[in-house]
């Protein structure tokens, strides 16, 4: 069974990569990280592209594990897919959320073309920002107005999701001035801050309520 899925694997990556490299147009690239719930952080890579018939195509070019969140993290697993599937002279547009280290990973690809491929790829040009982030940043303008700025708020999301909180008692207090959002909150961080709550609130409800954080669009 092992061994069938590998080739079924390798057939329809060849059948992606003879796509990519007919396409008609730019391959454009959607990238984002997450965290698993076992603690990895995972890189997902979806070209977007126009096939040599004319029909607009996305594929999963891979999910891999990414030593961290900074953009040259991002780059060093993003480079060798570009380069497995042939299509480095191809890329087009990074779409990606707004977060800060993209733009240092549209920066050191800008830098990578000009010195490595001879090639201009202007990172102002090619980068384009997530409008669900940019929508969700206005609606915690609103919600957290005289209570936290949005780079305590981002800084607090970061630190979450690398289990390095710092002052989250600090924190906490923070969110309780929100009210009942605020409550509601602090109530789901600490469900998830106790593997004894996470297992009975499992048990109660037949499901894990998410987090809220600066990226998670619905929260």
């Amino acid at each position: 069974m092992h061994i069938k899925t590998e080739e079924a694997w390798k057939k329809h990556k060849y059948t992606i990569r003879i796509k990519l490299q007919a396409a008609l147009s730019h391959i454009h690239i959607s990238l984002d990280i997450w965290t698993s719930p076992n603690r990895w952080l995972l890189l997902a890579i979806c070209a977007h592209f126009t096939t040599y018939d004319q029909k607009k195509q996305k594929a999963l070019l891979a999910l891999q594990k990414v030593p961290g969140h900074s953009g040259e993290d991002q780059f060093s697993i993003l480079l060798p897919i570009l380069q497995d599937y042939g299509i480095v002279q191809k890329l087009g547009a990074i779409i990606a959320d707004n977060a800060a280290p993209n733009n240092v990973l549209c920066r050191t690809i800008e830098a990578y073309y000009k010195d490595k491929e001879g090639k201009e790829w202007l990172a102002n040009n090619w980068r384009i920002w997530c409008i669900g982030h940019i929508i969700n940043l206005v609606v915690q303008a609103f919600l957290f107005a005289n209570v936290m700025d949005l780079d305590e708020l981002e800084l607090y999301d970061l630190e979450d999701t690398d289990g390095e909180l710092t002052n989250e008692e600090a924190m906490r207090a923070k969110f309780r001035l929100l009210g009942p959002l605020g409550q509601g909150h602090n109530i789901v961080a600490h469900i998830h801050g106790s593997p004894t709550c996470t297992k009975v609130f499992k048990e109660l409800a037949k499901r894990m309520i998410p987090i809220d954080n600066c990226t998670r669009w619905n929260s």
